[in-house]
């Protein structure tokens, strides 16, 4: 029996398309995604990737991009979220069907076809099993003996997608968001706190006094998302209005700043993050509109995709790039439009 769609819920999705064309974020997150893929393509021919601002990798910059416009996006929906229960399965369905897709392609074609040890063994054995949990459950790296040996003779030796890293860190910031905002009340302090939390242990992180590879990744990465969060809590406060520009110019002196500093410049990825609310919301999309979302699928199957098409056709620096981004694109729209999609749909008719 077919499901109804409510007019209130009509309502929720008429204002979901209004959300989408009052900012450029669709864009700006498509633009990330692809400027992962050009800045990896480079690191997969062992060349140094192009920096951004003579700061931070192109790869890097994208990250930040994502991770500012998330902690925006997702603290909008925790605010507008009824029950901390809707919160978590919007952001389950959100992340992990179109995952468990990609690790089960990764497991099954990318690791056994392409992989240097037996591909029917292999399929059958726990290694395989063991692989595609480890891909669905927010896993990044793996052993060689897990992926088959894939990439072991590659120029970008024995990985798989290391751009999954990041997914269990923007995972980690939810559930941050939810247990610092937790009852909504008092959530710009809450957020300030997290923000300066943050800020004060990537210090000590930079001073040497700690280099857990978790604290370090976690704290940097929630710098941006915290900054977006307490963005879209005060956007009453600079959107359209004077202060932005002001915020705005600060930003970029900011960034002009922090030349010369390490490419995690805490001061970057702040002016950074500051720069891309702003102008992410001073411009209207006519483009994309909340149409369809690519840029998660591009930025979940370009890794794998690269490394087979640099290290197995030949072909040159430039072709071997658009290729990959044909097959990305061909690769990403499917995860869209049969998966994620069809999630996000029931998302918002369950609710």
């Amino acid at each position: 029996m077919s499901e109804l769609i409510t007019s209130h819920q009509i309502d929720d999705i008429d204002a979901n398309q209004e959300l989408h064309n009052a900012n450029i974020f669709d864009i700006m997150r498509h633009l990330a995604a692809l400027a992962v893929l050009f800045s990896h393509h480079f690191a997969f021919y062992g060349l140094s990737e192009p920096l951004v601002f003579g700061v931070t990798k192109l790869g890097t910059f994208a990250v930040i991009v994502f991770f500012t416009i998330s902690g925006y996006l997702i603290t909008q929906s925790y605010e507008r979220t009824s029950t901390i229960f809707k919160y978590f399965e919007k952001r389950i369905y959100r992340i992990f069907p179109a995952l468990i897709l990609c690790s089960l392609i990764m497991t099954t074609l990318v690791c056994t076809l392409f992989g240097k040890g037996d591909g029917i063994k292999y399929l059958l054995s726990f290694s395989s099993l063991y692989n595609f949990f480890h891909f669905s459950t927010l896993g990044a790296y793996a052993t060689p003996e897990q992926m088959n040996f894939f990439s072991s003779t590659y120029i970008h030796k024995n990985a798989l997608n290391g751009s999954l890293w990041t997914l269990f860190f923007e995972f980690f910031d939810y559930i941050l968001i939810f247990i610092f905002i937790n009852n909504k009340k008092y959530s710009f302090a809450k957020l300030f706190i997290l923000l300066v939390g943050s800020v004060f242990i990537q210090f000590l992180v930079q001073k040497g006094i700690t280099n857990n590879y978790f604290i370090d990744r976690s704290t940097i990465l929630t710098i941006p998302f915290a900054l977006g969060g307490l963005l879209f809590l005060t956007r009453k406060k600079w959107y359209k209005q004077k202060i932005s520009y002001f915020i705005l110019m600060l930003a970029f002196i900011g960034v002009f700043l922090s030349k010369g500093n390490d490419e995690r410049s805490m001061l970057f990825f702040g002016s950074i993050s500051l720069i891309v609310i702003i102008l992410g919301s001073s411009f209207k999309d006519r483009f994309i509109c909340g149409r369809f979302d690519f840029s998660y699928g591009i930025y979940i199957y370009a890794y794998p995709t690269q490394q087979i098409i640099i290290n197995e056709t030949g072909l040159s620096f430039w072709l071997s790039m658009l290729v990959s981004i044909i097959i990305v694109l061909m690769l990403s729209s499917f995860s869209w439009f049969f998966v994620e999609r069809k999630f996000l749909k029931r998302k918002i008719v369950k609710n």
